[in-house]
């Protein structure tokens, strides 16, 4: 059975500056009580890479990702655009384990924090 393994997933390039960001996701395979292999993936991190630099200048990650007030988990399920100060992004949200709700929102990477800016009502997952 393999093991847990990550991915790059939806790498955007910055359209002036010598940046390229992209989401980690890890994958996990698991047996269900039927014996059949299942998988899932679960979101790591966004990070940003300056070409440049060839080099790491952002990672952020659920333990540093500032959420808004009253919601208690947030993920990054897709690059949007870049911003002045950071990134659009399309985000999970949830005020509770039951319900998530997706958001386009705005990232600040130096700050680490989400704004959402407008609900996604008919998004699938």
């Amino acid at each position: 059975m393999p093991g847990d393994l990550y991915s790059q997933e939806y790498p955007f390039v910055h359209p002036s500056k010598p940046l390229v960001t992209y989401i980690l996701v890890e994958h996990h395979f698991v047996v269900d009580a039927h014996g059949e292999e299942r998988h899932y993936g679960d979101w790591d991190s966004l990070n940003v890479f300056a070409l440049e630099l060839g080099e790491q200048i952002a990672s952020i990650s659920r333990n540093n990702l500032r959420l808004p007030s009253g919601i208690v988990n947030g993920w990054i399920a897709e690059i949007l655009a870049f911003t002045d100060m950071g990134l659009y992004v399309k985000a999970g949200l949830s005020e509770h384990a039951s319900r998530v709700d997706y958001f386009v929102a705005e990232l600040d990477i130096v700050e680490r924090i989400l704004k959402p800016l407008a609900p996604l009502p008919a998004t699938f997952m």
